[in-house]
């Protein structure tokens, strides 16, 4: 699927809703990255209350830490949240696979036109939610490439489904 057509799926697949999904579809987007090579862990030892997951393009790794769960701890039952994060995070992994080959350290943006983005993010997160995001990560050290993927991610997982990151994925990261 080319970059233009996902971004599509992706601008009429987000509804006025919030995405929720099945636990079912979020267990199908779980295996479709693990099918794709993508290590998928639950509560890493390196997680902590600071941080939800993360995607490290470098180990090819996507990590949950789950809202009830410990460090190194088993996987416990998934709150909206550590779903949202799955989400968010599986959208990293497109992010990864749409420029040069896939897991290659080059990401980019979904949306390379700066009015498409702005509205594909304005329109899902509010105000408030974007100048936080931009200050959190800013104060981080951030770079505006960083902060501007973070800004689709947080948009992506809160109005698009699993399903439909699960066939982006496919599409775009498929060995």
């Amino acid at each position: 699927m080319n970059k233009f057509l996902l971004s599509l799926a992706l601008i009429f697949s987000g509804t006025p809703a919030l995405a929720t999904g099945t636990f079912e579809e979020h267990n199908r987007l779980w295996n479709v990255l693990q099918m794709n090579g993508v290590k998928t862990i639950i509560n890493h030892r390196d997680c902590n209350n600071d941080v939800d997951g993360w995607y490290d393009w470098s180990r090819r790794e996507l990590v949950v830490c789950q809202d009830n769960g410990r460090p190194s701890g088993p996987e416990v039952a998934w709150t909206a949240n550590d779903l949202d994060t799955l989400r968010h995070e599986a959208h990293h992994v497109v992010q990864d696979c749409l420029l040069g080959s896939p897991f290659d350290r080059y990401s980019t943006l979904l949306f390379d036109g700066k009015q498409e983005f702005s509205d594909f993010v304005q329109n899902r997160l509010s105000e408030g939610q974007i100048k936080f995001i931009i200050t959190s990560y800013s104060k981080d050290g951030a770079s505006q490439k960083v902060i501007l993927q973070e800004l689709e991610a947080f948009a992506t997982a809160a109005h698009v489904s699993p399903t439909v990151i699960a066939n982006s994925v496919n599409n775009l990261c498929n060995n």
